[in-house]
């Protein structure tokens, strides 16, 4: 099968399209954190800066900063470079 430059400028852009897409819905939730003016609370929260330990003692609090922690780690996830941070998963009983 050969495929033309063509259709294969078409798929390229489908497809940047569709990663361009994806990263809308965290855009969303950014844009919705500096609304509300709680930007950095987390942060805050963990001592100035967000490490594994504190994504782990706001797991077993739960609640807000459960929360709060499972949107870090999502984050770091997102944006690469350092080292990701993992929300822990529940234990079953």
């Amino acid at each position: 099968m050969k495929l033309s430059t063509s259709y294969l400028q078409q798929i390229i852009q489908e497809e940047l399209e569709a990663l361009l897409e994806e990263k809308k819905p965290l855009q969303k939730l950014a844009q919705g954190i500096e609304g509300r003016g709680t930007e950095g609370s987390f942060s805050k929260w963990c001592g100035g800066k967000v490490t594994q330990a504190c994504i782990d003692r706001a797991a077993k609090e739960g609640g807000h900063r459960a929360k709060q922690a499972s949107l870090a780690a999502t984050f770091s996830k997102a944006k690469g470079g350092g080292p990701t941070l993992t929300y822990p998963k529940k234990q079953e009983d």
